[in-house]
């Protein structure tokens, strides 16, 4: 994610859509990991000022004590930064992860990426943002927001409502 400037809402309470002044500037760029504990929706983020396997495993320790106890299976893109050696001698080393890898082309499928969105709007929209220490600490504001009361990402949707009939005929043949 890029430290710059962050439109706002589409539109104000007055019904009016607001004033921005794009930013096309950038003031540095931060990379962020994150998983989402899908059936309870919390999330884990973590920053780094560069993306690499230092940064990859330091964000794997501090999941390890996100994710209390059990099997974990992390669905992974296919970077080449998740499948290097470093990562798997950590995997090996951490029996109850198991790495997913995630087809090409299809980050659909990963249910994370839609809540980079929701994060996005929440603790972005409308900041102006001059260094990558007020972005790291917007992200991780959003976040704590969300976990304070997190929605659970599931998938599929809910079963049809049944439809109840004001009166109800019975035909005999």
């Amino acid at each position: 994610m890029a430290a710059k400037a962050y439109p706002g809402p589409s539109w104000s309470a007055d019904g009016h859509r607001p004033h921005f002044t794009p930013d096309y500037g950038r003031h540095g760029t931060l990379w962020v990991y994150g998983a989402l504990a899908h059936r309870e929706g919390r999330v884990f983020i973590e920053t780094a000022e560069v993306r690499d396997t230092v940064s990859w495993l330091h964000f794997l320790d501090g999941l390890e004590s996100f994710v209390p106890e059990g099997e974990v299976y992390l669905i992974m893109d296919p970077l080449s930064l998740h499948w290097t050696l470093a990562t798997m001698l950590w995997n090996w080393g951490h029996q109850r992860f198991h790495f997913v890898p995630m087809p090409k082309k299809a980050a659909w499928l990963n249910l994370l990426e839609g809540f980079w969105k929701i994060l996005r709007q929440r603790s972005l929209a409308g900041r102006n943002l001059r260094d990558t220490g007020g972005l790291a600490a917007a992200l991780h504001a959003g976040v704590d927001d969300w976990d304070r009361h997190p929605t659970p990402f599931l998938w599929g949707r809910t079963p049809r409502p049944k439809r109840h009939f004001k009166r109800t005929y019975v035909y005999r043949i």
